[in-house]
């Protein structure tokens, strides 16, 4: 199975690429979003082994990468990767 990406799940990684390389410098950057998009490599192969999230969408998936939380969802043809949040970022949202 393929996946795709959202356009939310885009800038989320237009905003961690960014926010790395002022943090952690290019090479760093580059290794950590290699790392997402093997996570979503992985993901794509076995959809099924994550947990399902507790959110209010039905449906949706979580795998955890580093820092961040990676959402997603199982449609006909592919996976569907919905967002890429930071742990933190998420648990603001959750008011945890």
């Amino acid at each position: 199975m393929s996946f795709r990406y959202s356009p939310l799940a885009e800038s989320d990684l237009d905003d961690i690429a960014e926010w790395s390389l002022k943090r952690f410098g290019a090479q760093q950057t580059e290794a950590y979003l290699l790392g997402i998009e093997q996570a979503c490599v992985e993901i794509a192969r076995h959809p099924l082994r994550a947990r399902l999230h507790s959110g209010r969408r039905r449906g949706v998936r979580r795998v955890e990468h580093g820092s961040h939380i990676i959402f997603y969802s199982i449609e006909q043809d592919d996976v569907l990767i919905a967002r890429i949040l930071h742990k933190r970022r998420l648990a603001r949202r959750q008011g945890l």
